[in-house]
């Protein structure tokens, strides 16, 4: 009887663990990054344009913006959720428990 409730507690967690979107989500996020990368190397082109100006002002300006936080504030991007996560977040906190039950109600 464990047995038979240690392989569906198994095949209950495993089975709803879900990875479909995942390859479109790691693929995303490798072009955000090549878009961000490719974004900054412009950014930094602008700036020396800036530096190379007779204006003490422009130059000051650019060392300044160089300072700056080039992130602008963007989050990176949250994994796709499946409509099985909310279930296996629910198994996990609950089925240790009925494991528990289990082995106490079956050394009796």
């Amino acid at each position: 009887m464990r047995k038979v409730a240690i392989l569906i507690g198994t095949l209950f967690l495993t089975g709803c663990a879900s990875t479909g979107n995942y390859e479109v989500y790691a693929r995303t996020q490798s072009e955000i990054a090549t878009a961000r990368a490719y974004a900054e190397g412009k950014r930094y082109e602008a700036l020396a344009k800036f530096a190379e100006m007779d204006s003490e002002g422009a130059r000051i300006a650019a060392v300044m913006a160089l300072q700056a936080d080039s992130n602008n504030g963007l989050a990176p991007m949250k994994p796709p959720n499946e409509p099985m996560d909310k279930w296996l977040d629910w198994s996990g906190a609950i089925l240790p428990e009925f494991m528990t039950i289990f082995a106490v109600t079956a050394t009796d």
